[in-house]
């Protein structure tokens, strides 16, 4: 273990250690414990076991269904779900990503509630979570179905009528015919399931989103990239349907190994797609009043940060139906995106040297993006995006204070609310810059009444992909209470 998840292991051990003995088989940073003198397993120890490794590994269960830029770590979030709540609890994901928190919430029996702009992410959130909720007959049979498709030998018209038509002139320039064949192949079966087996429920969303997690590797796209930048050689075909077996074929080998170390799956779990920055996206009780949250566990994107949905934009387009327009409107709408219009340049600016920016900023973080804008505009060698930054900072900033407000007005008392964050770099004029998301954040939490307890560094790794030298390598999880 490293030195943090040594500290975060001695406080889950306290915490579980006084809810009852038998909690102890819950500790996320151990394989076994001792219960009364005698050397028990520990879940978490027998999950990853169970996914065929003796080493520590983030995609047990369904973990690994769709990989994903910016991954919550498991083993984390579990930890924290512990250490801050009881059993069947109510915990929270303002920015959900792929569900990590949502698919541990529901592991150790909590009730989760997650929102994700993201179509894919949504998408895979909540496919994670079905997956683990099916029963056994339903994943053997679907698995037999789909098992048909190793009987195709590629070729043969695209079948068009499961792309939706905004997509098509987009997935001819990305797709070669034969590998569109393919896809729609696939898509043809997953849309007779979802059509004739009503009781399978998640099965057709668990099917596209592992089909989604291969379209980048069978596109024209350099799958080395998380940029547009297209193959020195289109790629002219591609086992698609072997592939997509493949990877189902695993993804339900975890699901049963998991479920036969949890037996019965006891947590549920509600994704909204939609803005986390609006109150409309937040959970309510039946009856429509809002619901206390007990707490918080989350990953914020990172300010101006690389394009998440573009990321995803050919997944968007072949299995999910989403057209350039449409990414382009939820781009606009994601927390963290650089991308800005003209009008919003302009906007941004005269808002933050407006009265109304006193009221939803610390003076800190106002006195930050001022300074940072007074440097762009002296610097005569600003291109386009540095003279973008301080407008998409603003933005960024605002964004994380409507979420932050959201929280303080919810949380329940004594709960609690932890936030994974990094600060990251930018030069103007020739002089570095310190982006202090983490400072400025927990300033921002402050503001709307939320105590930071202790702010605690970790350690996160870097995905083998070009740019990744401009990633960052340090985060720090920051821990709030109502005061």
């Amino acid at each position: 273990m490293v030195a943090y998840e040594e500290e975060l292991a001695a406080r889950e051990l306290a915490v579980l250690a006084a809810r009852a003995p038998e909690g102890l088989r819950d500790l996320t940073f151990a394989r076994s414990v001792a219960i009364n003198g005698e050397i028990r397993p520990t879940v978490q120890g027998l999950l990853e076991a169970a996914d065929g490794t003796r080493r520590k590994n983030s995609t047990y269960a369904t973990h690994g269904i769709h990989r994903y830029k910016g991954k919550f770590y498991p083993q984390l979030g579990r930890c924290l779900i512990n250490l801050s709540s009881d059993p069947n609890a109510l915990i929270v994901d303002p920015f959900t990503g792929s569900g990590t928190v949502g698919l541990e919430s529901v592991l150790l029996g909590r009730r989760f509630h997650g929102i994700e702009l993201s179509p894919v992410g949504a998408a895979t959130a909540r496919a994670k979570v079905a997956l683990m909720a099916t029963g056994p007959d339903a994943l053997q049979d679907a698995s037999t179905v789909f098992g048909r498709l190793s009987t195709r030998n590629g070729g043969g018209a695209i079948l068009w009528e499961h792309f939706d038509p905004v997509t098509h002139a987009e997935l001819q320039s990305w797709f070669s015919v034969s590998v569109l064949s393919r896809i729609s192949r696939v898509l043809s079966y997953v849309s007779d399931i979802e059509r004739t087996q009503p009781d399978w429920p998640g099965i057709g969303l668990a099917a596209r989103v592992c089909l989604s997690d291969l379209i980048r590797e069978v596109s024209h796209q350099d799958p080395s990239d998380l940029r547009i930048r297209r193959r020195k050689e289109p790629l002219v075909d591609a086992p698609v349907e072997l592939m997509f077996l493949e990877r189902w074929n695993e993804i339900i080998r975890k699901v049963m190994a998991a479920r036969s170390v949890l037996g019965e799956v006891n947590g549920t779990a509600d994704v909204v797609q939609g803005d986390s920055t609006d109150p409309g996206s937040w959970p309510v009780t039946a009856d429509g009043t809002v619901e206390p949250i007990d707490a918080i566990v989350s990953s914020p994107p990172y300010a101006a940060a690389l394009p998440y949905l573009d990321t995803d934009r050919l997944s968007l387009a072949a299995v999910f139906g989403n057209s350039k327009q449409e990414r382009a409107g939820l781009e606009a709408k994601l927390v963290g995106s650089r991308e800005i219009s003209t009008r919003d340049l302009r906007s941004w600016t005269e808002w933050l040297r407006g009265a109304e920016a006193a009221e939803m900023l610390p003076a800190s973080t106002a006195a930050f993006l001022l300074a940072l804008s007074d440097a762009v505009v002296a610097d005569s060698n600003a291109g386009f995006r540095k003279q973008q930054t301080p407008a998409v900072l603003t933005r960024y900033f605002v964004a994380m204070s409507k979420v932050l407000r959201e929280i303080a007005a919810r949380l329940r008392p004594g709960g609690q609310a932890w936030y994974v964050l990094g600060d990251s770099r930018t030069t103007v004029g020739g002089v570095g810059w310190t982006i202090p998301t983490t400072q400025e954040t927990a300033a921002i939490a402050k503001h709307h009444g939320l105590e930071l307890i202790e702010s605690i560094p970790i350690t996160v790794t870097r995905e083998n992909m070009r740019h990744s030298k401009n990633s960052i390598t340090k985060n720090t999880l920051l821990h709030f209470q109502i005061r």
